[in-house]
């Protein structure tokens, strides 16, 4: 999906990572033609919206788009036309006919501008250098922009290990 590439037929969307990015690929596929089994090992589509207030909308959009939810399971295996689940309560394995497989799973940084400007940092060439955003760790939008909000402000400032607050301590 990323390079542009797109599943036809019966596509499978695995959801491990509990936010709004499993939704809104589902109705990509949707949109695109495919009939949209959506997989989740969490007992709600989208379960960490719940803090955003957004998973009930989700929930509802879905299931008008007619994606098919298949709940507390897990993707065990791809295989030739399908693909195993087993579920979380019982370990029972299931197979999944359909044509095409999406994981919405780890995210892992971008940081290679990060890293192929570290040697200028050390050879004296650059003053300063932070990683920021999704080169730091993959986030939803508000994320970088408070990264990249936060970097501006400390610019030119001393860099300091943990918190830039106090925190507490109750004994």
């Amino acid at each position: 999906l990323m390079a542009g590439s797109v599943p036809s037929g019966r596509v499978l969307l695995y959801d491990n990572d509990h936010f709004y990015m499993g939704g809104v690929l589902a109705e990509l596929l949707v949109a695109d033609g495919c009939q949209v089994i959506l997989v989740t090992p969490a007992a709600l589509i989208s379960a960490w919206s719940e803090y955003t207030l957004e998973q009930e909308r989700i929930e509802k959009r879905l299931a008008h788009l007619g994606v098919e939810v298949i709940r507390q399971h897990t993707l065990e295996a791809i295989l030739d036309g399908g693909a195993r689940l087993a579920s979380i309560i019982t370990g029972k394995p299931s197979d999944l006919e359909c044509q095409a497989v999406v994981l919405v799973t780890e995210r892992l940084p971008q940081d290679e501008l990060y890293q192929a400007l570290r040697p200028a940092l050390a050879e004296g060439k650059l003053d300063s250098l932070v990683v920021i955003g999704d080169a730091e760790a993959p986030g939803i939008i508000a994320q970088a922009v408070f990264s990249g909000h936060l970097a501006a402000r400390q610019f030119d400032e001393q860099v300091s290990e943990g918190a830039p607050f106090l925190i507490e301590r109750v004994r």
